[in-house]
């Protein structure tokens, strides 16, 4: 009597066919490895020549990146250059992602004026690329020795803008030409929410009557009336 063959169950045959039919059909895609994203490769800040005058951007290229330790301490009114300040050494060093130790998740820009016109979000599916290269742009107009300015600080105020009741504006000036920030206390972290400036420069002349009245620079303070003996 002739040995017995072992024989294949019907799903094992239909197995073998159906991986020797995907072997063989050249439709069938093949796995692509996948493509590690291409690096970032931050722009370079011309330095300027040995007797040139250096402009903002010049001059804060030089300065490291912002340590997020001492972000998180900031404090207003008191630090408030300080916070305007890594906003172009961010744009200086070009590092978009510094601009998260800087400005809120929702900040926007717009144009150089109180009442935020034109605001758009800084963080628009680029990561702050577009905006980064406006403040690059802007920075380059302005000398070192442009002039900062920021809000009087009286008695009575400087607590709301710490304790973040109220917010605090600041700017450099060249001309006509600006580059205004609105910084915030956020979880008692200090951060800008906008930033107005001229991507080009000043435009001349426009039409503001229908912007509205912009906000005031310094917020009210409540002062109790005293009473008087004889009043």
């Amino acid at each position: 009597m002739l040995p017995m063959r072992p024989q294949r169950t019907t799903s094992s045959v239909l197995a073998v066919l159906a991986v020797s039919l995907v072997a063989c059909d050249p439709n069938v895609p093949k796995e692509i490895p996948e493509q590690p994203e291409p690096t970032r490769i931050a722009r370079p800040t011309d330095p300027g020549g040995e007797n040139e005058s250096r402009n903002l951007l010049q001059a804060y290229a030089a300065r490291p990146p912002i340590d997020p330790g001492e972000a998180a301490g900031w404090q207003l009114p008191f630090q408030a250059k300080r916070v305007a300040v890594g906003m172009l050494i961010a744009a200086a060093l070009d590092r978009p992602e510094d601009l998260y130790l800087v400005l809120t998740p929702d900040a926007t820009w717009g144009l150089p004026d109180r009442r935020r016109i034109g605001a758009r979000p800084v963080f628009a599916g680029d990561g702050g690329e577009a905006f980064l290269e406006a403040v690059r742009k802007a920075a380059q107009r302005f000398p070192l020795q442009a002039s900062w300015t920021s809000q009087p600080v009286l008695p009575g105020v400087q607590d709301k803008y710490r304790s973040g009741a109220e917010p605090m504006w600041t700017y450099w000036s060249q001309g006509q030409d600006h580059i205004v920030t609105r910084m915030v206390v956020v979880h008692g972290t200090v951060r800008i929410d906008y930033i107005g400036l001229w991507e080009d420069g000043p435009v001349g002349e426009m039409d503001t009557s229908n912007w509205g009245m912009p906000p005031p620079f310094i917020p009210p303070v409540r002062r109790e009336r005293i009473a008087l003996p004889g009043n």
